[in-house]
């Protein structure tokens, strides 16, 4: 594009000089320009340098055959030098003098030769003198340098013009923005305004102007009345669009329009009263709205983006298939300030190609900086995973003789990526096989963003300005591909100068679905209450300004709540208790809670009982908030105590021995047994036992719930001869000697019967089951007769006493 610019300003310049006519800034004065010839200026220091403290001015009027003097800079095809270091100046005029307006200044600093080296400019068409004036001043310190040289021309006066523009779908607006969403194509028309045209001046029109236009991914497109452009942009970044118009007389202007496209909104600020999870018979609440900034941590929020710097390459580079052979492409970075230099690695958003290519482990990708720093993209690595979708017919096809374009795919290194792009190989990807209809099986690697092998901290230090270029090294014969773009973006928070921008949210609203309960919601609110287990998914769209539509989906899962459960009776006073489906845990509380000791690892875990007894325990679920109830019942040890545990029998005679009653009336079984004289003898299995010999007797008591709970009880009998003997005079007078009617070893037998008679065989006393409690009170004193019956075996023993008081 610039060369093609260059030699229409040559020829406009050059056509006419027959000699030259050479100049220092320092000669000073007013030069009428000869048309005819070439005229040249540089600074005072001629060949040398020029030193400190200089300010040298000269003013260059044309001559005959022009209307307008023209100042030239080209340091690219004429050779021209500029080397003035910033603090000293070259100011060039629009007039006679230096009160008249500024056309430029210009410095090391303030214009970067090595990125634009061109400087062309004509006098206009408001400076009525067709005059440029030249101003050149060094400051007191400068260490003087080898300055400038530049050529003065004449000319026609340029016919200021200006440009339309249009676009569909979006329009542009009143500041030059064109808003658009992800993806979208635009076609924009630019349209000249030239209002000098008229047959006064010379004859600018759409077709003879020349149209450069950068459309500010990388697209380049020129041409001779290329007044329509169509472009698409899919990434989420601001893109400066740049027109050059090139009139017929060299005049050439700058236009600017902005390609803002819409960012995908956070969608984090939706609310929910419970997350993405609720209980059965649960109801929630979802909360939408949109936020107007991202101040706000509520509602849709949108996203900063900015018009991002850095390079881009597009038109496809191919790859041909080759051992060791490389292919490069290289852009040129210019719109950072100057002396940018890489600081840290997150300076580098990311290095990305959109490329295909049928071997990946072939290849070896590098990059290079301005500075010659070059680090490894990826090695070779990853065998015939596939890049993209080539054109080809297997796994490895060995048709490299086939140029035929596949589909790209765009592949990032990025600094925070995990795995280059061989760890992040797919098997078992179909393919169409280039010579269709067939098919494939081959591996891939899904478009996205990877780890280069080397780091992009090696590139700390690279300038930004300058040419960057990638480097495709193809080490395998079999195979080839094709790079299709290319390109480094910064952060733009490493420019100052650097334009943000952010959509702003205008509608959300929630879509209809039967679950929600219309009475209680809204657009942006809604009450949920799914009737059945499972998910649910609730969409919520949101609409930006710029007319793009985002939408997400909260899937929300619908739990059984929890249920309990306890191990009843609870044998060996010990009780598992069980949760289920509790999602954030709960709390166990029992009553009595005194008697209770709990030992869950969680929430699952055992009870000890203290004490038998029947328990509450009680569940409190933290999700769902509700309780669940188990009753539990902790039954005793069986009580084998037998009463009485010591008694005497008399020989040939047994006497009942029992275990007492169970507590809560649990039931139980009995075996019990006796040792006598050594021999173990196995007895009956009921509560009660005869007794009918000595020894040492045992019961072992059995819970009949809990069979592992058991007691042993104990009871000593003694067996021995039963002689039923009483005294034969009875004093009862107090003194506690013979005062009662005692009966040696009555208490032997089983419900003995007493019967006393006086001197004429009447009864006295009768006693059944008599225990030597009478005190004779009442009777005379005298003789009396007694009979005492054994009912067992109806033996009876008789006898004589006296009563004496």
């Amino acid at each position: 594009m610039k060369n093609l610019v260059l030699a229409c300003l040559c020829l406009t310049i050059g056509a006419l000089h027959t000699s030259a006519q050479d100049y220092l800034i320092s000669d000073g004065g007013e030069v009428e320009l000869d048309c005819s010839i070439a005229t040249t200026l540089a600074d005072a220091g001629g060949a040398g340098n020029y030193g400190p403290g200089e300010s040298f001015s000269m003013t260059f009027c044309p001559g005959a055959g022009g209307n307008a003097a023209t100042f030239l800079i080209d340091t690219e095809t004429a050779g021209d030098l500029f080397d003035i270091p910033s603090g000293d100046a070259l100011t060039i005029f629009d007039g006679p003098d230096t009160s008249s307006p500024i056309l430029g200044v210009y410095n090391n600093g303030l214009h970067d030769f090595n990125a634009l080296p061109v400087v062309f400019l004509n006098a206009t068409l408001d400076n009525l003198s067709g005059c440029l004036t030249i101003l050149f001043e060094s400051s007191a310190s400068s260490p003087g340098a080898p300055g400038f040289t530049a050529s003065l021309g004449c000319g026609n006066f340029w016919q200021p013009y200006s440009m339309n523009f249009t676009s569909s779908p979006s329009e542009v607006d009143d500041f030059g923005y064109i808003d658009i969403c992800q993806g979208e194509t635009i076609t924009i028309v630019a349209d000249g305004d030239f209002p000098y045209s008229d047959g006064s001046g010379y004859e600018q029109t759409n077709e003879n102007c020349f149209f450069e236009w950068d459309l500010g991914d990388g697209t380049e497109l020129e041409g001779y009345g290329l007044t329509t452009v169509t472009n698409t942009y899919t990434e989420q970044f601001g893109y400066p669009i740049e027109l050059y118009v090139t009139d017929p007389e060299g005049f050439r202007q700058r236009f600017e329009l902005k390609v803002r496209v819409s960012t995908t909104p956070s969608f984090a600020g939706l609310l929910s009263q419970s997350n993405d999870t609720i209980c059965l018979g649960s109801s929630a609440t979802l909360i939408g709205g949109v936020a107007q900034d991202s101040s706000t941590s509520f509602g849709v929020l949108p996203i900063q983006s900015a018009f991002i710097g850095g390079g881009f390459l597009a038109g496809q580079t191919f790859l041909p298939d080759g051992s060791g052979v490389s292919y490069e492409t290289t852009i040129t970075i210019d719109d950072f300030p100057v002396g940018s230099t890489v600081e840290n690695p997150d300076d580098i958003v990311a290095v990305c190609a959109t490329l295909e290519h049928s071997y990946l482990g072939d290849l070896d990708i590098e990059l290079t900086c301005p500075n010659g720093t070059t680090i490894l993209l990826q090695g070779q690595a990853g065998g015939s995973c596939n890049l993209g979708v080539p054109w080809a017919t297997g796994g490895v096809d060995g048709q490299s003789s086939v140029i035929t374009p596949g589909e790209g795919y765009e592949y990032c290194w990025t600094a925070d990526a995990v795995g280059g792009l061989d760890e992040g190989c797919v098997g078992g990807i179909e393919f169409v096989s280039g010579d269709g209809p067939g098919t494939y099986t081959d591996s891939q690697v899904p478009e996205g963003n990877y780890e280069p092998d080397q780091p992009l901290t090696d590139l700390i230090g690279c300038p930004i300005n300058g040419e960057w270029t990638i480097t495709v090294t193809d080490n395998i014969g079999a195979d080839n591909g094709y790079i299709f773009s290319w390109g480094v973006q910064f952060n733009p928070s490493i420019d100052p100068t650097v334009e943000n921008y952010q959509p702003i949210m205008v509608d959300g609203y929630w879509e209809d679905e039967p679950t929600i309960n219309p009475d209680l919601s809204n657009d942006t609110l809604i009450v949920v209450e799914p009737p059945a287990l499972g998910q649910y998914s609730y969409t919520f769209h949101v609409t930006d300004d710029f007319e793009c539509s985002y939408d997400t989906t909260v899937v929300l899962t619908v739990i059984e709540p929890s249920s309990v459960a306890a191990t009843s009776p609870a044998c060996d006073l010990t009780t598992e208790l069980q949760v289920f489906s509790s999602l954030q845990g709960g709390v166990w509380t029992y009553s009595p809670s005194d008697s209770i000791i709990f030992l869950p690892a969680d929430i699952n875990g055992d009870a000890v009982a203290l004490s038998a007894g029947d328990y509450t325990f009680t569940y409190s679920d933290f999700f769902c908030q509700t309780e669940e109830t188990v009753e539990v019942f902790f039954p005793p040890y069986p009580d084998a105590t037998i009463d009485p545990d010591s008694i005497e029998i008399c020989i040939g005679e047994g006497n009942p021995i029992s275990v007492v009653d169970q507590p809560f009336d649990i039931p139980v079984s009995y075996l019990w047994s006796v040792d006598s004289a050594g021999t173990l003898y196995t007895l009956g299995f009921g509560q009660v036992q005869e007794a009918a010999i000595g020894g040492d007797y045992s019961v072992v008591v059995t819970s009949d719930i809990c069979p592992s709970m058991l007691s042993i009880g104990s009871a000593y009998v003694l067996e021995e001869p039963c002689i039923i003997e009483t005294f034969n005079v009875f004093t009862p007078n107090g003194d506690g000697e013979n005062d009662f009617f005692y009966i040696e070893a009555i208490d032997k037998f089983d419900d003995p019967l007493v019967f006393v008679y006086n001197r004429w065989g009447n009864v006295v006393f009768e006693r059944k089951n008599y225990t030597n409690n009478w005190d004779m009170d009442g009777l005379p004193e005298g003789t009396y007769y007694y009979v005492i019956q054994n009912p067992a075996n109806n033996e009876a023993f008789k006898g004589y006493f006296t009563l004496v008081r």
